[in-house]
C-alpha cells in the first residue's frame, strides 16, 4: 500500500519533501529537490507546500559501485550538514495532487531531537523521526524510529523502530568527507538488523554507500544507498535517501527513493 501511493504521486519512485526551519544558515523552505532522509537541521516547526522544483526533478539513487556519476560542479559541506540533520529539530512537509486524479496526499517527517542515552555501550545522541502520508484528509500510514549516533564525525550507531521490536546495530562505520562534489563515491557503515534488542537472531544485513549526483549551480544532491539482504530471501534489496545540500552546508529537501 505505501509504495503504491508514493509511486502515484511523484516519479520515478520518490517522495520528495521540503524543509521547514532554520539550519545551517540558508534556505530555510525552498526547492522540493533531493535532501533530508534522517534528521534535520532548523528549529522552526510548521509547513510550508513548496513548488520550485518539479518532483522529478532528484535522480534515483543507485550504487556508486556499479553506476558512476558526472563529476565537477560545486564543492558544499558534506559531514556538517548530514551531522546537523541529526541534532537540530526539523520538519519536512510536502503536499501534492495524484497525477490525473484530484486525490491530495500530504507527507511529512519530522525530526525531534532527543537525550543522550547509553546504547552499545557508548554514550550516544539520539533523534525521534516520524512520517506519514495523508490522502484526502485522512491518515494512510505512519513511520516512525529512533537512531542513535555520535558526531565529530558523525556515525549511525543503533536504531530502533516504532511498533515492533526490530533493533539494527550499525558497524564498520566510515567518516562521511567534510567536502564533496558531483561523482564523489564512498562506503558509510554496515547493519545488522535483529529481530529484538537482545540481538538473538538475525533479520537481514545491509551495506550503505553513499554518492553525490549534481543538482543546481550552487547545491548537489546526496545519497545514501542501503543495499539490504534477508537470509529467507534470495537477491538483496535496495533503497535511497536523498539530502538536497547547498554551497552554504544546508539541507534544504529530502527525496526518500523507495526499495526496489
Amino acid at each position: 500500500m505505501k509504495t503504491s501511493v508514493m509511486t502515484l504521486v511523484v516519479a520515478p519512485i520518490c517522495v520528495l519533501l521540503a524543509g521547514c526551519g532554520g539550519g545551517g544558515g540558508g534556505d530555510s523552505a525552498s526547492g522540493l529537490g533531493g535532501a533530508a532522509g534522517s534528521a534535520g537541521s532548523g528549529t522552526t516547526v510548521g509547513s510550508a507546500p513548496v513548488t520550485s522544483v518539479p518532483v522529478t526533478s532528484v535522480p534515483v539513487a543507485t550504487d556508486p559501485a556499479t553506476s558512476p556519476v558526472a563529476s565537477g560542479g560545486p564543492v558544499v559541506p558534506i559531514e556538517s550538514a548530514i551531522t546537523a540533520l541529526y541534532t537540530i529539530n526539523r520538519n519536512f512537509r510536502r503536499t501534492e495532487t495524484a497525477s490525473g486524479t484530484a486525490d491530495v496526499y500530504v507527507f511529512s517527517r519530522d525530526f525531534t531531537v532527543g537525550a543522550a542515552t547509553t546504547i552499545e555501550n557508548l554514550v550516544a545522541g539520539s533523534v525521534d523521526i516520524t512520517g506519514s502520508v495523508i490522502k484526502n484528509g485522512a491518515l494512510l500510514t505512519t513511520s516512525g524510529q529512533t537512531d542513535y549516533f555520535l558526531t565529530a564525525p558523525y556515525r549511525l550507531i543503533s536504531r530502533k523502530f516504532s511498533g515492533n521490536p526490530l533493533y539494527l546495530v550499525a558497524s564498520n562505520q566510515q567518516a562521511l568527507p567534510a567536502t564533496g562534489k558531483s561523482g564523489d563515491t564512498g562506503k558509510f557503515y554496515d547493519a545488522v538488523t535483529y529481530d529484538s534488542s537482545a540481538k538473538v537472531n538475525v533479520v537481514s544485513t545491509s551495506t550503505q554507500t553513499w554518492a553525490i549526483t549534481p543538482d543546481t549551480d550552487t547545491s548537489v544532491t546526496f545519497c545514501i544507498v542501503s543495499t539490504t539482504s534477508i537470509p529467507q530471501l534470495a537477491g538483496t534489496t535496495s533503497k535511497s535517501d536523498c539530502y538536497k545540500i547547498g554551497t552554504n552546508g544546508t539541507v534544504t529537501s529530502v527525496a526518500f527513493l523507495l526499495p526496489n
